[in-house]
């Protein structure tokens, strides 16, 4: 085979293969269209006010990114248990109330998104029980970089005496600037849940 003919077709090659060099050379993920495509994400034109977007240098790292925000959607559920009655010495004569704060978690990337409650317990004698729930909240904690949270909610449901079970939830928004000077914004609901009882 001639130079010519060889250098003609080694052209043709690179030439054919030129569209998927850049989809492909970071790890396999693709070009950042196709992990933007992936998880739904937008381009924006910039952040909010006050929000300093996350830094990625590559399509591998922006699916990296957006695997562990989407972890969140899955939800948790933690269960607290506690004796219903005091222990021998420990009782008081007349009904009285305190106040127990629970909480779940469910992970937000590097972040931690949490549901709280404050719960009223009431005392009379040796016996306790569930009175009320109150000052339900929910917030993002830990590195929060680039994070915000809309539409949260937060509720409890099938108290009695005994038990009382709160979730909450929210969407949380990563804005992401890409190496290329594009922002994005992945989007993705998070929550969690926990049930209080006393047997």
């Amino acid at each position: 085979m001639g130079f010519k003919k060889t250098f003609f077709m080694l052209v043709a090659l690179m030439c054919a293969l030129a569209p998927f060099q850049g989809a492909y050379a970071e790890g396999g993920e693709g070009s950042y269209q196709e992990v933007i495509d992936s998880y739904g994400m937008q381009v924006v034109q910039a952040a909010p006010p006050g929000i300093t977007p996350l830094r990625v240098h590559s399509p591998a790292q922006l699916a990296a990114l957006a695997k562990g925000l989407a972890r969140g959607a899955r939800g948790s559920h933690t269960r607290y248990a506690e004796p219903a009655t005091r222990k021998p010495g420990g009782t008081v004569a007349a009904t009285s109330y305190g106040l127990v704060t629970r909480s779940c978690a469910a992970n937000a990337g590097a972040a931690t998104f949490s549901t709280t409650a404050d719960i009223n317990v009431g005392y009379s004698g040796s016996f306790r029980w569930i009175e009320a729930v109150t000052n339900l909240r929910t917030g993002l904690s830990g590195f929060t970089l680039g994070l915000s949270m809309t539409d949260a909610y937060s509720y409890s449901y099938n108290q009695t005496a005994s038990a009382v079970s709160v979730a909450g939830g929210a969407n949380v928004h990563a804005y992401i600037l890409l190496d290329t000077g594009a922002t994005t914004v992945y989007t993705t609901p998070v929550s969690c849940s926990f049930t209080y009882s006393l047997y």
